[in-house]
């Protein structure tokens, strides 16, 4: 499932004053789906009240899986370990803080054990710019206010999942 779409437009001032369209290029951000096989994580940045997947812009010269793993560190205290974390597609939704733009995402799927989460064998702690962390299943998602990446592509990508490692084997 990939989601794309393309870029956004924002009129500007044309040669005789009027208004003239022009392509915005989409804010390009690398993030984890972090789960523990019931739960998703979201974080919520301060001074907004979106809930998203915790990640960010990558910095100068920066491979996608260097930004994950700096973002991770700053934003959950998390030290993300090489290959734990897959890549689950790109996708592309509407930007929550800033209208107007598009936020294209290559999102990497991170689950982590549960039983570590709820030992205290392993702690996740907002730093950075999060305000918040919430664990909740799909279910209780839809009772925050998610970002439109999240709400649109993600949620729906990990109920599939948590569907499928559910089944009885046939």
């Amino acid at each position: 499932m990939s989601g794309t779409s393309s870029g956004s437009s924002e009129l500007a001032a044309g040669p005789a004053g009027g208004p003239v369209e022009r392509a915005v290029s989409p804010i390009r951000i690398v993030a984890a789906l972090i789960e523990d096989g019931e739960r998703l994580l979201f974080v919520r940045k301060r001074g907004t009240e979106w809930f998203m997947q915790a990640g960010g812009k990558a910095e100068a010269g920066e491979t996608p899986l260097e930004t994950l793993t700096r973002e991770l560190r700053e934003e959950i205290g998390y030290e993300l370990r090489p290959g734990e974390a897959t890549l689950i597609d790109h996708f592309t939704a509407p930007a929550v803080n800033e209208p107007g733009c598009q936020v294209e995402g290559a999102i990497y799927h991170l689950p982590l054990d549960r039983h570590a989460l709820q030992s205290g064998a392993l702690v996740l702690q907002p730093g950075g710019e999060i305000a918040e962390m919430r664990w909740v299943t799909p279910e209780q998602s839809r009772h925050l206010r998610l970002a439109p990446l999240s709400a649109q592509w993600l949620v729906p990508w990990a109920e599939k999942r948590f569907r499928l490692n559910s089944s009885p084997p046939q």
